[in-house]
């Protein structure tokens, strides 16, 4: 799957575009203006804004997604 924003590492860590992810998991994203928090499912995301979009670390958004996180070291090309 296709995602129509890409993550990127910070520090060796995966972030991943938290809109983009949860839409295709079916996941449901809040967005509390007042604070800038980003929620997925109403748990609360470390999340950074970049540009306008808010990423995040992949495994606590997988975990906020009830999704498994299965770390690699190989490169997708």
């Amino acid at each position: 799957m296709r995602l129509p924003e890409t993550g990127f590492l910070q520090d060796g860590v995966s972030m991943l575009p938290v809109r983009a992810v949860a839409n295709a998991a079916g996941g449901k994203v809040g967005w509390i203006a007042v604070t800038q928090d980003v929620r997925v499912h109403g748990k609360d995301l470390n999340e950074k804004i970049v540009a306008g979009s808010a990423y995040a670390l992949a495994r606590e958004l997988a975990a906020a997604l009830c999704l498994k996180f299965r770390r690699s070291r190989r490169l997708l090309r």
